[in-house]
């Protein structure tokens, strides 16, 4: 059980009991009620985050920089922590990406190689190489799930 869950039927509970409290109930109803809000909160929440993260694109690549483009289309901000680019379907191949929280309608291109990020330029200071004659790369999410893929040749 996740933290966030454990800390969310604490407060359901402690709620619950100021209810029945405020309402000189036994206070089952209450926490039932409660319970029921904080479970359709806690549904709503990973369908949203999928569907922003379903418009984060790979835009463009370029091999001989090793630099990919990521674009952000949702009417959000998206985190991309923990997500990935599989080189070529080579999963070891893989650059992990680090807290980047990319704006919508935003660009941030991530390189491969060696350097200092800046606002929308991001060095992930690894040695993977993209293939110049051409290839792929695959963005995938933190729970290891395809987001996006990107096909380019010389």
């Amino acid at each position: 059980m996740s933290k966030i869950m454990l800390i969310s039927m604490l407060m359901v509970l402690f709620m619950g009991v100021a209810m029945a409290e405020e309402n000189n109930t036994t206070g089952v109803v209450a926490v039932e009620e409660v319970v029921e809000q904080v479970e359709v909160t806690e549904e709503a929440a990973p369908a949203e985050e999928e569907a922003a993260a379903a418009n984060v694109t790979i835009a463009a690549v370029n091999a001989s920089a090793d630099d990919v483009v990521l674009t952000n289309n949702a009417a959000e901000a998206v985190n991309v922590l923990n997500w990935t680019l599989v080189i070529d379907m080579n999963e070891t191949a893989v650059a992990v990406l680090p807290d980047i929280s990319i704006e919508p309608a935003m660009n941030v291109t991530v390189s491969l190689g060696m350097g200092e990020s800046a606002e929308n330029m991001v060095f992930l200071n690894t040695t993977l190489v993209l293939n110049e004659m051409g290839g792929n790369v695959t963005l995938k999410d933190a729970a290891g799930e395809e987001v996006s893929y990107f096909e380019y040749s010389a």
